[in-house]
């Protein structure tokens, strides 16, 4: 964390900066499971609701990170469960596809669609998961 402060305080880094993949540092920090620089970047502006070149958001790649620590805040800070990314994966999906139990329950609690048809990305064993949870 004292990194990401000394760039973005003493080095004038702009927290809303999108690297060549696409990707903002709030990006990464979702996916890290980084909860202390989540909160600190959303703080100083960046846009958790940005999604990249597919339509991927932070929120996204918190729940392909599986931290529901950050899924929660994301979504107590307005994130649209409905969001999808690339037109069909929602964090349910990426949740599922990356294993992430704990993020999955959560979202089917806070009203995720099971229903949601699946990508073509998505395979059986994935389905399978979606189905347990039924």
């Amino acid at each position: 964390m004292e990194k990401v402060r000394y760039l973005v305080e003493e080095k004038g880094c702009d927290v809303t900066t999108i690297n060549k993949s696409g990707l903002t540092p709030l990006h990464r920090a979702a996916r890290w499971r980084s909860l202390e620089i989540v909160k600190y970047l959303v703080d100083k502006g960046a846009n958790f609701k940005i999604g990249i070149e597919y339509g991927e958001t932070p929120f996204h790649e918190a729940a392909a990170g599986g931290n529901v620590d950050i899924v929660k805040y994301l979504m107590e800070k307005g994130f649209n469960l409905k969001a999808t990314e690339n037109g069909s994966l929602t964090s349910l999906h990426k949740a599922a596809y990356y294993d992430n139990l704990e993020v999955l329950k959560y979202l089917v609690e806070k009203g995720a669609n099971l229903n949601r048809p699946l990508s073509k990305f998505i395979s059986s064993t994935q389905n399978c998961k979606f189905q347990q949870l039924n």
